[in-house]
């Protein structure tokens, strides 16, 4: 059997308030105080969506299944920070619809589910996933541009990979539970009358990609200070660096339970009434993985921004011993915790094996 597939959507989303919100006091700061020079812009149009995907399903056998499909999205009238040159009385930063990108790519689905028949039994259900995609633009966001144009540069647009290419992402899946106790083709262990394992079941799933695109930076910066760092200078094109593959590994194990809440009564022709209970244990991130998420762009390391080692590091490091003997070494102790566990942003690394235990049930 075999299944084309395919759909097209065309879908607009209106303007975020933070950029859309206006009103007469933004313009009478901005131009007549001179607090500011950043207005939004209560005239942005709506952000489109084109979505296409084409697609083709085959079985190969009678309980797996090959999916090959094809996706192609382009985004209009994305918004992208600016500037308004030229305009009286004096020039002033706003939002306009500027941006475009696409994504484009292609994915292969194998499927495996399982049977029981009177040919025999799997109860194994296996998917594997594999997404090559391309995701450009001239814009990844809202703010794209602003260290660009704030330096002093005019509004430039160049199509660059966006912050989320991840050019190959492979996913598994496996899957097996037994069947319930009363089930004929349980095959799992039986002590005495028990089947232990009946209702039992474990989940396994792997996550692997590449990494996601970031722009290097050319000057040494105190990144872990928490005022003061800088301005940073851009090092290549944008988002011409990337982040190492990421691997993850997830596993469930849990088991179902049948608890009688009302019993029999074949004069009155009421059936017995279970509760269904179920207890599991789930582990994110089995292997303990330090996946990277992020970097410093001058080092391209998530613990290692390079100002300790740098020469303006070293003559700042240096003036503080000389201010207070010790007080040197205690700035770069105190510096690489800074960079270890970072104020006001989330760790450049993924969160470390955690282990939940939980209970459900329904009736």
């Amino acid at each position: 059997k075999s299944i084309f597939f395919a759909h097209y959507d065309v879908l607009s989303q209106r303007p975020y308030q933070d950029v859309l919100l206006t009103s007469p006091m933004d313009w009478y700061l901005a131009f007549g105080k001179n607090f500011t020079s950043f207005i939004n812009n209560p005239n942005l149009k709506m952000q489109k969506t084109i979505d296409f995907q084409l697609g083709f399903k085959q079985e190969l056998t009678r309980y797996l299944g090959l999916t090959i499909s094809t996706f192609y999205r382009e985004f209009k009238d994305q918004i992208q920070f600016t500037k308004i040159i030229g305009a009286y009385p004096k020039d002033y930063f706003t939002f306009e619809n500027l941006d475009f990108g696409t994504t484009k790519g292609g994915q292969i689905d194998l499927e495996m589910r399982p049977y029981s028949n009177a040919s025999g039994s799997n109860f194994l259900r296996l998917k594997l996933a594999y997404t090559l995609s391309f995701a450009e633009g001239t814009g990844s966001d809202t703010r794209t541009q602003f260290s660009i144009i704030e330096g002093g540069n005019t509004n430039l647009r160049l199509i660059n990979p966006l912050n989320y290419d991840a050019r190959h992402t492979f996913v598994t899946s496996a899957d097996y539970h037994f069947p319930s106790a009363n089930d004929p083709n349980y095959k799992g262990p039986v002590i005495g009358k028990s089947k232990i394992l009946a209702d039992f079941g474990i989940n396994i799933q792997t996550t692997m990609r590449t990494g996601t695109p970031y722009t290097k930076q050319a000057n040494v910066l105190p990144d872990a200070k928490l005022v003061g760092s800088g301005r940073s200078t851009t090092e290549g094109s944008i988002n011409s660096a990337r982040l190492p593959m990421s691997f993850r590994i997830n596993l469930k194990v849990d088991k179902s339970f049948k608890i009688k809440y009302k019993g029999d009564n074949e004069a009155e022709g009421i059936k017995a009434k279970y509760f269904d209970f179920n207890v599991y244990v789930q582990i994110k991130n089995l292997l303990n993985t330090d996946n990277i998420l992020s970097v410093y762009r001058y080092t391209g390391n998530a613990d290692e921004d390079g100002y300790l080692t740098s020469a303006i590091g070293k003559v700042d490091i240096q003036s503080k011993e000389n201010q207070l003997a010790g007080k040197g070494q205690s700035f770069v102790d105190l510096y690489k915790i800074a960079l270890e566990q970072p104020t006001g942003r989330t760790s450049y690394f993924s969160q470390p094996r955690t282990i939940q235990l939980g209970a459900s049930f329904s009736f």
